[in-house]
């Protein structure tokens, strides 16, 4: 059984309130637009798109700091959307969240030792001792100090900020890790420190790690699965190395070709246009307005996510089943 299973879910954002005299429909941001997937224990989901495709919004509508509007979450079997307030808060510390912004992440009036013993001492009964030794263990295993215990988030670097936000989801011994463009704000060289960290506690620990970025070459290397977004939808699905090799829908062949390691003479792609407003997406398929194989049925209809050419689920008609 998959640990995070997401069916149909919706997440709309409600632009103003309705006039009630008016008899206009109540407009939304279609952020997540019916997104259906599985993640395996131990595995990890990259999940890629341009900005505005709809990732953050996925990802705090899994973690329930965003309203979703309707579909199913389950993790572990369990469907969290369902869940009241009470049993939300005995269930969250099963999946924990890594932000982009570290700094940001961080109370500053607070030490590190404090903050990465938040969690545990809300959930655990530790004595002063027991909690000391667990937040120094956890910093050892992200790679920092014990003896850093009692200093203040603005004595750290970026990458040391990051190591501690990621101890104290660790704190709790969560199942699921989302990361939400977790080394985006960091340097290049921090960001492969951070990735192999990342790595390791996957190994060592057994977790399992929704992975959302904009950086194609860092998703690969971490990656099992790939799911590319595209205006709230799931444009393709597959396991890394397919999709990166042999992208079969025209966005995912686009978005390779953006990137200069990966680009091929031969089957370089570059899109036209903007992406369209989620405000008023097109219908039919949402990628109509720049695709350069578009026909009229993709003007009319959406095409469903099935599996063709090879292993890779694809949302496009004139990819061939």
């Amino acid at each position: 059984m998959a640990l995070l299973e997401v069916n149909n879910l919706k997440i709309y954002y409600p632009l103003a309130k309705k006039n009630l005299f008016s008899n206009e429909p109540q407009k939304y941001v279609k952020a997540v637009d019916n997104v259906s997937f599985k993640v395996e224990q131990g595995n990890v989901l990259g999940i890629v798109g341009e900005s505005g495709c709809g990732k953050s919004s996925l990802a705090k509508g899994i973690m329930r700091l965003t309203p979703v509007m309707s579909g199913e979450i389950l993790l572990d079997g369990v469907d969290i959307l369902s869940l009241s307030r009470k049993n939300l808060k005995r269930e969250r510390k099963n999946f924990q969240m890594i932000f982009q912004d570290p700094e940001a992440s961080l109370n500053p009036r607070l030490t590190v030792g404090e903050i990465i013993a938040e969690p545990l001492q809300v959930y655990e009964n530790l004595s002063k001792k027991e909690l000391r030794l667990r937040v120094q263990e956890l910093m050892s295993q992200v790679g920092l100090s014990p003896y850093m215990i009692r200093r203040y988030p603005h004595e750290f670097s970026g990458g040391q900020r990051q190591r501690i936000c990621i101890a104290r989801s660790l704190s709790l011994k969560p199942k699921l890790m989302v990361c939400d463009e977790a080394v985006s704000a960091l340097d290049v060289s921090i960001q492969s420190q951070i990735i192999n960290l990342l790595n390791e506690l996957k190994e060592e620990l057994g977790l399992t790690y929704l992975f959302i970025s904009h950086d194609l070459a860092v998703t690969r290397y971490i990656s099992d699965q790939i799911m590319v977004m595209y205006l709230g939808k799931t444009v393709e699905f597959g396991k890394t190395e397919e999709v990166m090799i042999s992208p079969t829908h025209p966005y995912t062949k686009a978005l390779i070709s953006a990137v200069p390691q990966y680009k091929k003479e031969k089957e370089s792609l570059m899109l036209e246009g903007e992406i369209p407003s989620p405000i008023n997406p097109p219908s039919g398929c949402p990628f109509n307005t720049r695709c350069p194989i578009v026909q009229k049925k993709c003007l009319e209809t959406m095409p469903p996510l099935e599996i063709k050419e090879g292993l890779q689920q694809v949302a496009c008609f004139e990819v061939k089943a």
